[in-house]
């Protein structure tokens, strides 16, 4: 396959990959669990199957959110509603 960038359409370049061929597959699944407002728990499984080649990849984690939406400091109020941190 040749292509080129948009910036510079004469600055042509090849992209050469593997040929999975007919009898392949490469799957993926993941689950992700919310355990607050602010973070999550995520596992991935992703996999690729080509006749006598199996490649398997497991990834787990937590992704923490320390932001609020437009960018500010997320306020949490507990208990009493009208205690505001500013």
């Amino acid at each position: 396959m040749s292509s080129a960038f948009v910036a510079a359409p004469s600055s042509v370049f090849t992209v050469t990959s593997s040929n999975f061929g007919r009898e392949g597959a490469v799957v993926g699944a993941g689950i992700t669990q919310e355990i607050s407002r602010s973070a999550k728990l995520f596992l991935d499984y992703d996999g690729t199957l080509v006749g006598g080649f199996d490649q398997h990849a497991f990834s787990a984690g937590c992704r923490p959110k320390f932001w609020g939406e437009g960018g500010r400091a997320r306020i949490h109020r507990h208990r009493y509603p009208r205690t505001v941190i500013r």
